[in-house]
């Protein structure tokens, strides 16, 4: 087993908040969230029926809980966390168990 963590997030925009206005507000949070320590890639997908899912690995859980944290309380992300309807959030951590390439 790897000590590596999928965070998986998925969620909805607010209504009336469209694809542009979101990617100009997660702009800034995605910087912060990819500076941190931990942080490995990241993938947006968008299902068809317009949920939105966020797909990142962490080194570690303690750097996902870390980042989580930053995010949460950081001014620059506010205009992001706020196109989020929060109610239709999931947020799951993963322990990777196998990997077929490094």
């Amino acid at each position: 087993m790897h000590s590596e963590v999928i965070e998986h997030i998925t969620f909805r925009l607010k209504p009336g908040i469209g694809e542009a206005a979101f990617q100009a507000a997660a702009a800034p949070a995605y910087a912060i969230c990819d500076s941190q320590p931990g942080f490995r890639w990241r993938r947006q997908l968008h299902r068809a029926d317009g949920a939105m899912i966020d797909i990142i690995e962490w080194a570690d859980m303690a750097a996902a809980e870390a980042a989580s944290a930053v995010i949460g309380n950081s001014p620059d992300c506010a205009a992001f966390l706020n196109t989020i309807d929060m109610a239709s959030t999931v947020i799951e951590h993963l322990p990777v168990q196998a990997r077929s390439k490094t």
